[in-house]
């Protein structure tokens, strides 16, 4: 590589010139120059005779790349989220002011929050969450002016700054935003945001107070839409269940009818036969959080892929908890994995701590996997299904239930 390729590199005529004059005059100087997708700083001096005429010059570069990128990384840092890109609220707070000109008026502020994203961390973990928040800021940036300030204040909370718009448009783009969010469902979670939104028209309120006025609104929308957050949750839960890819993994439905003619046969009333029903439905919702290629794996498990597993329980503790009208279910779901030995998981419960509804969904559910055919065996016929119940009766299922089970469910004489 020439020097002068990195001297010349973006530098006009003029300013070369300039540069060496500096040199014919016995100054020093240094540039900095990209050359080549490469950062270089160079350092220019002039050669001195002994005497002491300039007869030349000296320079050597050196390749500052990564301190360059770094430095501007750093600048980016300083007023963007590293998340989402977007500015951040050092930026927002900063710029709200110089934004509360005449010629803004009107402008209008946008607050929104992200429902559920509690939900989904603890559900599908952090990184679900942060693709949630990306996906929010990406969605916001498509029907956003350029003009626009979007900005990530923490966590699952964005302000959007609108010049040049009134409280109709502003409303319209909040409709424009909900109605892409409703058609375009993102995988591993459901995505819900509520907003709020004022307007300033003139210059007798600051934006601040303009910005709280949205906030108030914002929070006010949350609380309605609470409910619809859960149905949308649902539904997602219940497509899942019922996906055909997927019902082999899930095995709800058939389940949750065994329960109910166990339940019936226990003598259980209306209501308990009612929600066990719903906890058999759901048993293994939490599966939806696990990873499919763990699920559909046909080789023996690892120590680790078995150990994930089993976490199905405790999400699908966590997401039954979330809602409202199944929470009275969530605990069953919890411990319909635990053994009346205390063997079995997720807190190795014993006999009768185990609740009831819990011990007779384990022996509903164990029959139902033993009779179907898996990615790991065939099924069994009835009979050794049964042989199976009787022989782990009393040490992985309680005996009363399992009894009651093969004799007045499948009606198989016990002896």
């Amino acid at each position: 590589m020439n020097i002068f390729d990195i001297i010349k590199n973006g530098t006009n005529k003029e300013g070369i010139k300039s540069d060496f004059d500096k040199i014919f005059n016995g100054e020093s100087f240094t540039t900095i120059n990209k050359y080549s997708n490469l950062y270089w700083q160079s350092y220019y001096s002039p050669l001195i005779s002994k005497k002491n005429s300039i007869v030349g010059l000296t320079s050597f570069a050196l390749n500052i790349t990564t301190l360059k990128e770094n430095e501007n990384r750093s600048l980016f840092l300083s007023y963007h989220d590293e998340l989402t890109g977007l500015y951040n609220r050092r930026f927002y707070e900063e710029n709200l002011k110089h934004m509360d000109i005449k010629n803004n008026y009107p402008i209008s502020i946008i607050v929104s929050d992200v429902n559920g994203l509690k939900f989904t961390n603890d559900v599908f973990g952090h990184v679900a969450g942060d693709e949630l928040i990306k996906t929010f800021g990406e969605i916001l940036q498509i029907f956003c002016k350029e003009e626009a300030v979007i900005a990530r204040i923490g966590g699952d909370e964005f302000h959007i700054v609108l010049p040049n718009t009134n409280s109709l448009q502003s409303k319209q783009l909040i409709d424009n935003i909900n109605d892409y969010i409703q058609n375009n469902p993102i995988e591993k979670s459901v995505l819900s945001a509520s907003f709020g939104t004022a307007t300033k028209y003139n210059s007798y309120k600051t934006l601040n107070k303009i910005c709280n006025k949205a906030d108030n609104s914002m929070y006010s929308q949350k609380l309605l839409n609470r409910d619809i957050f859960e149905s949308k949750l649902l539904n997602y839960l219940t497509s899942n269940l019922n996906d055909s890819s997927l019902v082999q993994h899930f095995h709800g439905r058939e389940v949750s009818l065994l329960c109910k003619k166990l339940g019936i046969a226990l003598g259980l009333s209306t209501n308990q036969i009612r929600k066990l029903e719903l906890a058999g439905l759901f048993h293994d919702v939490g599966k939806i959080a696990i990873n499919c290629d763990i699920l559909s794996k046909p080789n023996q498990l690892t120590m680790s892929e078995l150990n994930e597993i089993k976490r199905h329980s405790e999400i699908g503790y966590k997401i039954l908890n979330y809602l409202n009208e199944y929470r009275n279910i969530a605990n069953y779901v919890l411990y319909h994995h635990e053994r009346v030995d205390g063997l079995g998981y997720p807190q190795g419960l014993k006999g009768n701590k185990i609740p009831f509804f819990s011990r007779i969904i384990h022996v509903a559910e164990a029959y139902h996997s033993m009779t179907t055919d898996t990615i790991y065996r065939n099924a069994l016929d009835i009979e050794d299904a049964v042989n199976e119940l009787k022989l782990n009766a009393g040490s992985q299922f309680d005996t009363y239930i399992t009894r009651t089970f093969i004799e007045k469910v499948l009606c198989v004489n016990w002896d």
